[in-house]
């Protein structure tokens, strides 16, 4: 059985987290959507997207 501190040090960490998700829906993925709406000519490709991942994928691998 956990401690009533291990316990609230968890809690801790999912409310951190959650505000990090909050914090990164609003700063970046919600602008990024709405200025892909604003003007989807200025969106990338699944082919361009994936082809960027498999070269990081690679630099990393070293």
């Amino acid at each position: 059985m956990h401690s009533k501190n291990e316990m609230a040090g968890k809690i801790r960490a999912v409310h951190a987290e959650n505000r990090a998700i909050e914090n990164w829906l609003h700063d970046s993925a919600l602008p990024s959507y709405d200025a892909y709406q604003a003007n989807p000519a200025s969106g990338v490709s699944l082919s361009d997207v994936r082809a960027g991942l498999d070269v990081r994928a690679r630099s990393a691998k070293g």
